[in-house]
């Protein structure tokens, strides 16, 4: 959702936004803490001439970067400072009545602009470069209300040296109430979502369902009591820039324009039934002195003190579209129990950012170990790629050697072939040898046998022999005799 804060111009009577912003805050601050700030909640935060210098209050960074002011400061630095900016003696001074009339701006302005460079210093808005200029240039620029200050004239430089003239004149002029250039802004945003730059991603431009707006008039005139046509139809140029201390010219365009742009944005939210995102508060019964932008006495101001607290008590109004006159809502309750709604609203709105932001860190952090852990790994992978290729190398460089190696390998097979077929050979010669040893064993056994059989043959043969050559000589013996 995209928030934005809109604050009217009306010269002294920004003290009534200021004592409604003081009143936002106080909310804000019950539910977030003391150091809550109207810049924590807002994305967009418009003003125009004195809402002009109000934003910048609220939003230039101070100490620590944090808003230089808190909102409830707001209402104590108009009552310090514009009795200076809208001295008494300029405003009741016959001769500076005159010289009004004649040329020359009700106020110097000289005090207004030492005070803003002296608090705003060297700051700049930078969002745009080939603007980027002083804060205190910007708020000089929006506050110069024509006939009551000097119109302000400043340079800017950009990275390139190239000067830039601005010559400008209040804001009030072009948009009183500067809600049509937060929408323009809110567009802006839109187009920096498209982009991818901004935390809202899922948001179209100009889409109500997803803007919250308030908007903060600073009064105007009970419409009968300032002006009538009666007395109109009698002034001429003089008569329409001065009538009894106002300008009823800038006032018709300060006011018209403040109206159109009310009844424009809630046409546009009450349309799309939205109208509960859109708040717009405005005093509508200003009169005498409080309806001045420059009487800065102790008693109006109190008194534009007062209709500010007052103004909280009131309840909710939205425009008529048909009349296009403000009216109570029905149901809707006071404006101080509306911004209570808002600052819930707006609550609600920060802690659900500040828990995707610390999701989108975590998850970062997450990415940011699993992009580590695939960074190791891809390292891991280049040394083993390294560590391959340093072997392929080294296979190559040593490939004569392994080739070596495998001929001897290959020899050594050979020859253990080789000794493998002489084992077996040697096994077979040493078969055949036992085998003949055997033969020859086994025939000097059978030749044994045979010389045996024919010695016992031959000694058979001697014995008969002898058996007969016994008897013979047994029988001759008697011859002998």
């Amino acid at each position: 959702m995209v928030t934005v804060l809109s604050i009217d111009g009306g010269g002294i009577r920004g003290i009534i936004p200021g004592t409604i912003l003081g009143h936002l805050e106080s909310k804000l601050q019950e539910l977030d803490g003391p150091n809550a700030r109207i810049a924590d909640y807002f994305d967009v935060i418009a003003g125009t001439s004195t809402g002009g210098l109000i934003t910048t209050m609220v939003t230039a960074p101070g100490v620590n970067n944090r808003p230089m002011f808190a909102a409830k400061n707001i209402t104590s630095f108009y009552l310090e400072h514009s009795p200076k900016i809208f001295p008494e003696h300029s405003r009741n001074n016959f001769v500076g009545k005159i010289t009004n009339l004649i040329g020359g701006p009700k106020y110097d302005g000289k005090y207004l602009k030492s005070m803003l460079e002296g608090l705003l210093g060297n700051i700049t808005g930078k969002a745009i470069v080939s603007k980027n200029a002083l804060l205190s240039d910007v708020c000089l620029g929006t506050s110069a209300a024509p006939t009551f200050l000097p119109p302000h004239y400043f340079e800017t430089k950009d990275a390139d040296g190239k000067i830039r003239t601005f010559d400008l004149v209040d804001g009030g002029v072009a948009a009183n109430n500067p809600v049509t250039q937060t929408l323009m802004a809110i567009t802006h945003i839109s187009k920096q979502i498209l982009l991818g730059n901004f935390e809202l991603v899922d948001m179209q431009p100009m889409d109500s369902n997803r803007m919250l707006v308030v908007s903060l008039g600073t009064g105007i005139a009970k419409l009968e009591e300032k002006y009538n046509a009666k007395d109109a139809a009698r002034w001429g140029m003089l008569g329409w820039v001065y009538n009894n201390g106002a300008s009823p010219l800038l006032d018709v365009y300060g006011d018209a324009s403040s109206d159109m742009v009310d009844i424009h944005v809630s046409t546009i939210f009450q349309s799309l039934r939205n109208e509960q995102n859109y708040l717009r508060i405005q005093e509508d019964n200003l009169a005498g002195e409080a309806s001045s932008l420059d009487i800065s006495t102790i008693k109006n101001m109190q008194t534009l003190v007062q209709i500010g607290d007052s103004l909280l008590k009131k309840p909710v109004c939205r425009v008529n579209l048909e009349t296009g006159r403000p009216e109570p809502v029905q149901g809707g309750g006071t404006n101080e129990e509306a911004l209570a709604r808002f600052a819930k609203l707006l609550s609600d709105e920060r802690k659900f950012r500040q828990a995707n932001r610390h999701a989108l860190q975590v998850s970062g952090s997450e990415d940011d170990l699993l992009t580590k852990k695939i960074a190791e790994l891809e390292k891991i992978k280049e040394d083993l790629k390294q560590a391959k290729d340093d072997a392929m190398q080294s296979w190559l460089d040593s490939r004569p050697l392994v080739d070596e190696l495998e001929k001897m390998q290959a020899e050594l097979a050979s020859a253990k072939a080789r000794v493998l077929k002489a084992n077996t050979t040697i096994s077979e010669l040493q078969a055949q040898l036992g085998t003949t040893d055997m033969c020859i064993k086994s025939a000097k056994e059978d030749e044994q046998k045979f010389h045996s059989s024919d010695v016992a043959t031959h000694l058979r043969s001697n014995t008969a022999g002898s058996r007969s050559v016994c008897h013979l000589s047994s029988s001759s013996t008697p011859l002998h005799q």
